[in-house]
């Protein structure tokens, strides 16, 4: 198949908006690049879906691609939007081929994350700085080096509705086990991990990995913001996995 003309989707994580991918040197690809804010993140305004499942913001994805007359293109899902990956990962007709897992995992919460996630609608309903001011530095594995950027996330954050942000979380919460379904698909899936990532513990998602070892990469000295905390090596990784 011709990849040459074939798109490459970037679809950022929870709390996050496609701004994030700018750091990152996207000119060292060689394939249409296409950034989406997903609903009630970022510049997109649109109606939350009213279920709060990971199906939704597939169901928006496809509507999305349709929209465009793609009919076949890769996709790296950062965080929540691996999430909505593996859920199109499912659909034999949504035209995705490959699929990145970029610092997300296959995995459904455990019972603590879980309850983590429903106390996330209490904390934003009355102070939703409070919550961004600690979730969001966690991201990254030195904080401090990302003042400027940090604030930005936090600043753009603080501006989604407070109902956008529950609305993610339970749709989170919610999303089923995956693992089969990546050792079914390995010719497709890769995976990105953070060497010191606060969320996803690296070694453990390279030692439960269920698809061809060589799709595995750890990306050293990051958290969970590799595009932004090692932007030219997360873009090289990038294109070895979609470009080679």
């Amino acid at each position: 198949m011709d990849t040459s003309n074939k798109p490459i989707v970037f679809l950022h994580g929870f709390l996050l908006d496609s701004s994030g991918w700018e750091v990152m040197n996207t000119s060292v690809f060689s394939r249409p690049l296409l950034f989406l804010d997903l609903p009630g993140h970022g510049k997109n305004k649109e109606i939350i879906p009213e279920k709060e499942q990971i199906s939704a913001y597939a169901d928006w994805l496809e509507n999305e691609i349709k929209q465009r007359e793609i009919t076949h293109f890769d996709l790296v899902g950062h965080s929540m939007g691996g999430y909505i990956g593996l859920e199109m990962l499912q659909r034999t007709s949504s035209g995705m081929d490959k699929l990145v897992l970029f610092h997300s995992n296959y995995w459904e919460d455990s019972e603590e994350r879980k309850k983590n996630r429903d106390r996330i609608g209490a904390v934003v309903r009355k102070n939703v700085r409070i919550f961004l001011n600690e979730s969001i530095p966690l991201l990254f594995h030195v904080p401090e080096k990302y003042p400027s950027i940090i604030s930005d996330i936090i600043n753009r954050a603080a501006a989604m509705h407070p109902d956008a942000i529950v609305h993610s979380a339970q749709s989170m919460k919610n999303r089923a086990d995956h693992r089969a379904l990546v050792a079914m698909h390995k010719d497709r899936v890769y995976s990105i991990q953070g060497e010191f990532d606060n969320l996803i513990s690296a070694k453990e998602s390279e030692e439960d990995w269920p698809g061809h070892f060589e799709h595995f990469f750890i990306q050293k000295n990051c958290g969970h913001m590799s595009h932004i905390e090692q932007p030219d090596a997360s873009a090289e990784t990038l294109i070895k996995m979609l470009e080679n």
